[in-house]
């Protein structure tokens, strides 16, 4: 009962502070979890090579690059990720308001007139897999592609 009591209080700090500092807070997770994934990767290798020993360098190296770089573009991206929808939805309406513009001027050039009156200049809203698609491959396509050659420059 106290460690769940304790867990709660720990989880209910982080939750704050990822409210209140958000790059920070997500910033040191990404460092520590970056730290843990090495450590775990040099045991398994010292494990099946046990004449390796632990590189602490490279330990503090990968934690210092997962908090003062990945962590702030991490937090960067995945907070604005949810924006690429409705900015896509934006161009569209963009697009079709600027079709509309386009038809009108060339009815007028006829000498006809292009009335719509009560229709609104929007375009059909995206349906949940489009949603969901366009931020998957931004994701895969965009982000990953520059992270991977961030991480191994």
């Amino acid at each position: 009962m106290f460690l769940l009591n304790g867990l709660k209080r720990l989880f209910s700090a982080y939750n704050s502070a990822c409210h209140t500092h958000p790059y920070l807070a997500k910033s040191l997770t990404t460092g520590a979890m970056y730290g843990i994934g090495d450590a775990l990767a040099q045991g398994l290798q010292m494990r099946d090579h046990p004449e390796n020993k632990f590189d602490w360098i490279r330990l503090g190296r990968m934690v210092l690059f997962g908090t003062v770089i990945a962590g702030p573009i991490y937090t960067a991206w995945f907070n604005n990720l949810d924006k690429l929808p409705y900015l896509m939805m934006r161009m569209r309406q963009f697009r079709h308001a600027a079709k509309l513009k386009s038809m009108e001027r060339l009815a007028s050039e006829y000498g006809l007139k292009i009335v719509a009156p009560g229709v609104p200049v929007k375009a059909r809203e995206f349906k949940k897999i489009t949603y969901i698609a366009s931020q998957l491959l931004a994701d895969q396509l965009i982000f990953s592609s520059l992270y991977t050659a961030l991480f191994f420059y």
